[in-house]
């Protein structure tokens, strides 16, 4: 249609048999302009136009994501009265809980201290695999030969040193059954060792919660992670991870993104996939540095604690070279 109006403005109205051939050769020429060459370009403008705009989306969406795993806040406990009466733990102790298949890649359990350092590390094959129920009390895991060996030594480690929180990540059905088990340990615990759990813990019991592992699957082959533990597995390396993020989420997150820019490998959108590494990268940074500038650096934590000193290129007008400067 638009064609057509344009070849009225070139065309004449007179109706000699020149003048016709010149029409029909003025109308060709008008015919090979539009679709050889107007056309082309003015579809490579649109779609050039509609990717920048996706590209727009996409990382808009990445940003939104990333936010809302760099802004997670660390870990929050109630006292056992009530929420009303919230105590917040400015450094808690956590005890982390991975579940392996069994064999040579049990389940594993690590306690780390106030600060996030690796403490001890309890190995349980008996709650590996297809993990058997054990009736309905608490007591029942105690007498289940099947894992009562497990269950005993968790519940020593548990009292020796009360973590504030258990956290047991969530990657596998089968670790609904771990988390019941150990439940039912702290259960018993909090029945009959309560004046204990009270002169040790603010909250006065012990909270077992659920955790995501992707980030923490992603630390435990980490250039940080291997540098730290060389000598541990990777199933360790990842409960050490779970457990760091419920201390401090944002400096176990910084740890990935070094050089080898492991953070990109987490699937936080879909549409990730239409941005390459760099623009990914950029918009991780961003976020990264306005999380940073929100919540602080501790100086004396990021010098004294190694695991958490990554977070530190991340204040405003340092970067990398700066804050390992500032560190030295």
């Amino acid at each position: 249609h638009h064609l057509d109006v344009v070849r009225k403005l070139y065309c004449s109205t007179n109706v000699s048999k020149v003048a016709t051939e010149w029409n029909s050769f003025r109308a060709e020429v008008l015919r090979e302009a539009a679709f050889q060459h107007l056309f082309p370009i003015f579809e490579n403008e649109w779609k050039q136009r509609l990717l920048t705009d996706a590209k727009e989306v996409a990382l808009e969406e990445l940003s939104t994501c990333a936010w809302q795993l760099a802004s997670k806040p660390p870990l929050r406990l109630t006292s056992v009265e009530g929420e009303e009466n919230e105590v917040i733990v400015e450094n808690p102790r956590v005890m982390a809980a991975v579940w392996g298949q069994g064999n040579e890649t049990p389940t594993v359990m690590v306690q780390l201290d106030e600060r996030g350092n690796l403490v001890d590390i309890v190995s349980c094959g008996q709650l590996s695999g297809n993990i058997p129920k054990s009736g309905k009390s608490f007591m029942d895991v105690f007498s289940d030969t099947r894992k009562s060996k497990d269950v005993q030594r968790i519940k020593d480690k548990i009292l020796e040193k009360p973590p504030h929180a258990i956290v047991v990540g969530c990657n596998n059905p089968a670790t609904s059954q771990l988390y019941e088990d150990l439940q039912r340990i702290c259960e018993y615990i909090f029945d009959e060792h309560a004046r204990d759990l009270r002169e040790n813990l603010e909250t006065g019991a012990v909270e077992v919660r659920y955790a995501d592992e992707s980030v923490a699957a992603l630390w435990e082959n980490c250039r940080a992670a291997k540098d730290e533990f060389p000598e541990q597995k990777p199933l360790v390396r990842r409960a050490i991870a779970l457990g760091r993020l419920q201390i401090d989420p944002l400096s176990v997150l910084a740890q990935l993104c070094g050089p080898a820019r492991e953070v990109v490998s987490l699937r936080l959108t879909d549409l990730q996939d239409q941005l390459d590494e760099d623009e990914q990268m950029h918009v991780i940074q961003q976020v990264m540095v306005t999380a940073v500038s929100q919540v602080g650096v501790d100086l004396n934590l990021a010098a004294n604690v190694q695991w958490r000193r990554d977070v530190l290129q991340f204040v405003p007008g340092l970067g990398p070279r700066k804050a390992r400067h500032k560190l030295q």
